[in-house]
């Protein structure tokens, strides 16, 4: 079955941070500095008011890649605690080569996050540029949050007017996309502790909405494929 809802609802606001209590005073500052970094890449430049659309031009994004791999080389305490140097190189190459067209900030995270998430450190994350944020509109999430088990996404929480999907029940597709191909995408992006991929489910149970609206945008309505359980 599916059904189509107006998201009229106020966003579950999605804070892009890790926990300040880490007990490591250099993750704290390595924290920070990436942070920085993000507002100096190109999405810092004069750009219009709402920046998602923006295309930024090839080299600047290259540029930018190149400063972020040689900032997590000499800020990181450890970045090859996971990977070789070599393995670390490659990801960077083809990083680097997949970006063969200008690219909006949503398309540039996509790439980052492949050389970023390389070394499999929850520490080390991409923010969403202040410009980007700003055009966060309050009325476009997902109405429901989710919870997956084996790329499963089932109903977690119902924060529509509609009362057609009990919590529990599986969801085939959001907007014709299937839950399973979302589910991957989402673990692409991110990231994970070392070899722990614990932090894929935590992202997904507790940040869906957030993580759906920063790959795809407003979207004024969604239509809910699901199994009817009777």
């Amino acid at each position: 079955m599916a059904f189509t809802v107006f998201n009229n609802q106020p966003p579950y606001f999605v804070a892009h941070q890790l926990s300040r209590n880490h007990s490591y005073l250099f993750m704290r500052i390595l924290l920070l500095f990436l942070f920085l970094i993000i507002n100096h890449f190109g999405f810092a430049q004069q750009a219009p008011i709402d920046t998602r659309n923006y295309k930024h031009a090839v080299e600047a994004l290259k540029e930018d890649l190149t400063y972020l791999k040689t900032n997590i080389e000499e800020a990181h305490p450890a970045p090859f605690l996971f990977i070789s140097r070599d393995s670390f190189e490659r990801a960077f190459d083809e990083a680097l080569a997949s970006i063969d067209a200008p690219m909006t900030e949503t398309q540039f995270r996509m790439v980052t996050n492949t050389l970023v998430n390389s070394i499999a450190c929850s520490h080390t994350q991409i923010f969403n540029s202040r410009n980007f944020n700003s055009a966060r509109h309050v009325n476009y999430y997902l109405p429901f949050s989710f919870t997956v088990f084996e790329d499963q996404l089932y109903i977690k929480e119902n924060l529509s007017d509609s009362t057609l999907i009990e919590l529990g029940t599986p969801v085939h597709a959001i907007n014709n996309m299937p839950s399973d191909s979302l589910v991957q995408i989402f673990k692409e992006n991110a990231g994970s502790e070392g070899v722990n991929n614990a932090l894929q489910q935590f992202w997904i149970k507790h940040f869906f909405r957030g993580f759906f609206w920063l790959w795809f945008g407003d979207q004024p309505e969604f239509t809910i494929s699901y199994k009817h359980e009777n």
